[in-house]
């Protein structure tokens, strides 16, 4: 069997959490390189005492580790593209909340063996075939040919950014979107990556939608993928940066008022973005969290419920899990949270 090679780069810090999503993109038998972490291991004194060295060779700690990553291997199959294509998903959300946690993860730069940069998408693209994301939802690549079969129809280039739809918490959202959409609302979309939720929200009949995102490379595939599907650039406006750092950014956000919100991106991110999201949307309005690991539930939930959220529904695919809450801020609740936020 054909093995693939890759290589995540990250830092000391990065290292918990970048093995942590290669675990949820179902990667394991990884290799850690960490200079920090074999001088550490060689400098302590019960580690020498119970392996007896007198000498390290300081080649050990030259070599090739001068970056920290981790060193992982798919098979060259469709379920060893498929997993790339996880991690790839996982790194772009990494990124996306990279501002949000308090380690440093460093550059997340993938560097894969055995196929060349561009090969190993290229071979994806044979296994990456149209599928159903939700009732009456199908999503379908755009170098396929769409079969509608009565449904609606979700064209997408997936490009360097985050949803495939693939991913566990996609769907989940897409579920949730399906569930609580009316005709005509008015929806956000909170780390938007290729734009595929909100789209999708637009092709279900929501009047207008607007999304954001910190990734430039995702804002991009996100107006590209809505020309696909031929949205009107009346009906969708994309934003690039940070909501909760930039004033001028929250103000072109909060210009309307939005009937549904939704966000897939971490916890910590959908924790942070609590304020804001109560006070984005109307009160009575519907918001969809997801990206959240079961470890994490009990802290967004508690977050949520500060902001004035109640929970209406959770539900949860393969460990990750989604919630449907109703926001209860009043107006000048809402406001007291937009201060905070800047304060």
């Amino acid at each position: 069997m054909e093995w693939i090679e890759a290589k995540l780069y990250t830092t000391s810090q990065g290292i918990e959490a970048v093995c942590g999503m290669l675990a949820e993109a179902g990667v394991d038998n990884l290799i850690i390189e960490d200079k920090e972490e074999m001088a550490r291991f060689f400098a302590d004194e019960r580690n020498q005492r119970e392996f007896l060295w007198d000498y390290v060779d300081e080649e050990l700690l030259r070599g090739e580790y001068g970056e920290p990553r981790v060193i992982f291997y798919v098979s060259g199959s469709s379920e060893g593209y498929e997993a790339l294509m996880s991690v790839k998903s996982g790194i772009e959300r990494l990124k996306s909340a990279a501002g949000q946690i308090a380690e440093p993860l460093g550059r997340l730069a993938l560097e894969i063996a055995n196929v060349d940069g561009s090969g190993w998408l290229e071979e994806w693209k044979k296994y990456y075939k149209p599928f159903e994301i939700c009732d009456g939802v199908i999503v379908c690549p755009v170098w396929e040919k769409p079969e509608s079969r009565g449904k609606a129809v979700f064209i997408i280039e997936p490009g360097s950014a985050f949803g495939s739809g693939l991913h566990q918490t996609t769907r989940l959202c897409a579920e949730a979107l399906r569930k609580y959409l009316a005709p005509g609302m008015r929806l956000m979309d909170l780390g938007c990556g290729t734009g595929i939720l909100s789209i999708i929200g637009l092709l279900l009949g929501a009047g207008e939608a607007l999304a954001a995102d910190l990734d430039p490379a995702a804002v991009s595939a996100a107006r590209h993928n809505a020309r696909l599907n031929n949205i009107p650039d009346s009906a969708y406006t994309v934003l690039s940066g940070s909501l909760l750092t930039d004033p001028a950014l929250m103000a072109k956000a909060r210009a309307k008022t939005y009937d549904l919100l939704v966000i897939n991106i971490v916890a910590d991110v959908i924790i942070n973005f609590a304020p804001f999201t109560a006070a984005a949307l109307r009160q009575g309005g519907t918001l969809i969290a997801s990206g959240i690991i079961g470890g994490r539930l009990e802290d967004v939930q508690k977050a949520l419920l500060a902001a004035g959220f109640k929970v209406m529904e959770v539900t949860s695919r393969d460990g990750w899990f989604c919630l449907v809450c109703e926001n209860g801020a009043c107006n000048c609740a809402k406001e007291a949270m937009l201060t905070a936020i800047y304060a």
